[in-house]
């Protein structure tokens, strides 16, 4: 319990496939760019190598290139008010 109040979690999803081809390719290379940034960090702690990397960014590309391709995302937002402190 951190202390809010009026907590609301909410899901919010992503569904990109062929009938929003030029999305669908948008958020593919959002999400390879946001991959690639992480990348020597994740290494440097042992998350991954370079060889993994590799696939992963392979994966991707050719993914961009498959017209069956299918974008699924789901990610939760939560709001919360803090109580209002009387005074004294």
């Amino acid at each position: 319990d951190a202390g809010f109040e009026q907590v609301i979690a909410r899901p919010h999803l992503f569904y990109l496939d062929r009938t929003n081809p030029a999305e669908r390719d948008k958020m593919l290379t959002y999400w390879l760019d946001l991959m690639r940034s992480a990348f020597h960090e994740t290494a440097a702690a042992g998350y991954t190598s370079l060889e993994c990397w590799q696939e992963a960014e392979h994966d991707m590309r050719e993914l961009r290139k498959r017209d069956d391709a299918v974008f699924y995302y789901t990610f939760f937002q939560a709001t919360g008010r803090t109580p209002v402190q009387k005074r004294p």
